[in-house]
């Protein structure tokens, strides 16, 4: 992996990038949730029923998107939390909260 880059603030931003001379364009990108945002990450959930069956043991909801940014665990705050978008060739395919 190489191109170890991370921002906070000003929109999403490559992490990594796949190995040099490797013909696949995955990036992992740090996500602010704004609308285009946020229909790319509701489009991956609910394209992946069984997954989310079995974290959850629930189908994806219409508001899981959403979800993903305000729900917290127990004695943390907002600016601990960070969503990564996983995405090959430009297409989100994944999260990582």
């Amino acid at each position: 992996m190489y191109g170890a880059a991370f921002q906070r603030s000003g929109g999403a931003v490559i992490v990594y990038r796949c190995r040099r001379g490797s013909s696949l364009n995955v990036t992992i990108r740090l996500l602010e949730g704004g609308p285009s945002v946020m229909r790319e990450l509701q489009r991956v959930f609910e394209d992946a029923p069984t997954y989310a069956h079995r974290i959850t043991r629930a189908l994806p909801g219409p508001a899981d998107a959403q979800s993903t940014y305000t729900a917290l665990p127990e004695g943390k705050c907002y600016d601990d939390k960070f969503v990564f978008g996983i995405y090959l060739a430009g297409e989100m395919l994944g999260v990582q909260i």
